[in-house]
């Protein structure tokens, strides 16, 4: 309840580390120990209250079967989502992060970063709303055809994708680090608060009740518009 000296700054990042090293965009997707050598010389240079591991929103719907494209120099963007169909959503098995698509490189850079720099600052690592990786699983409109005429589709979808982010989740506490849950696509901005409320919040606050019970605390960010939302 006292006075601070200033406001924590914790800015996301992400690929600017690339420029700080003089590499490429695409050099941190694909190499670890490049993402995690970029991550912490950013830290060192700015000095900022938390780093945060963090390179596109592509990771996690890469590890379960989305294609992605990636620039040399430019952020990885979606080539097509895994699934397309209602009938895929029951083939579909929630990620390991140990195992699948990048995220082994993602957990091995935390590793590096979390050694590095974790007895000084609090050190985060991107984790996925279920409503945004359901998004990029399945495309945008895809999801939002089902949550209009198909709901019971969306929330099965839904629920294989809350428990990948709680696998993600549980990796990443196992390293000593904190999720940094990003949300994009639950913003009011792309969502009316009636489809929050329905289809994302209930799986967001299983997420965040799961963190809670392993003792920490648990940053959100969701882009655009959300004071409809905030209560």
């Amino acid at each position: 309840g006292q006075p601070v000296d200033r406001l924590r700054c914790v800015p996301i990042v992400g690929n600017t580390a690339a420029r700080v090293i003089g590499t490429t965009v695409s050099s941190l997707r694909t190499d670890s120990k490049r993402l995690a050598e970029a991550t912490i010389a950013a830290y060192r240079r700015f000095g900022y209250d938390a780093v945060r591991v963090f390179t596109d929103l592509y990771m996690q719907p890469e590890a379960m079967g989305a294609k992605v494209r990636v620039p040399v120099d430019e952020t990885a963007h979606l080539d097509a989502p895994a699934i397309s169909t209602a009938e895929q959503v029951g083939q579909l098995v929630p990620h390991d992060p140990h195992r699948n698509g990048p995220l082994p490189l993602l957990l091995d850079a935390l590793q590096r970063v979390q050694d590095a720099l974790g007895h000084e600052v609090p050190v985060t690592c991107a984790v996925e709303g279920p409503f945004t990786l359901a998004a990029l699983v399945a495309g945008a409109e895809t999801l939002s055809r089902w949550m209009v005429k198909q709901p019971d589709t969306a929330h099965r979808l839904l629920a294989v994708c809350t428990e990948s982010s709680r696998l993600l989740a549980e990796a990443v506490l196992s390293e000593g680090a904190v999720p940094s849950l990003t949300d994009a696509m639950s913003s009011t901005t792309v969502v009316s608060p009636r489809h929050f409320r329905e289809f994302s919040f209930p799986y967001l606050k299983r997420l965040v009740d799961f963190v809670a019970s392993r003792g920490k605390h648990v940053t959100l960010h969701i882009c655009g518009k959300t004071a409809p939302i905030w209560n």
